[in-house]
């Protein structure tokens, strides 16, 4: 698992990554926003990023959920 920390202008907060090799899918979970996301692994890049902004717009305004977004899908590429 890995433990990140994102900081902007509204919010501070840590993320976890968990990836599951054996069943292809990661799980990235921000406690602070109440907000977690089951990832398939087969979504990497752009697309990636549009699902998590898709998903972080519900707890986050639109600039703030692009920026945490993008830090997510670099973290998760990063494994």
């Amino acid at each position: 698992m890995k433990i990140r920390e994102s900081h902007s202008e509204g919010y501070s907060a840590k993320v976890f990554i968990y990836e599951n090799k054996k069943e292809d899918y990661f799980v990235v979970a921000v406690p602070d926003l109440h907000w977690s996301i089951m990832i398939d692994d087969t979504l990497f890049g752009e697309a990636l990023t549009e699902h998590l902004m898709m998903h972080l717009f519900n707890v986050l305004d639109e600039d703030e959920a692009e920026v945490l977004a993008l830090r997510i899908t670099q973290w998760v590429q990063e494994t």
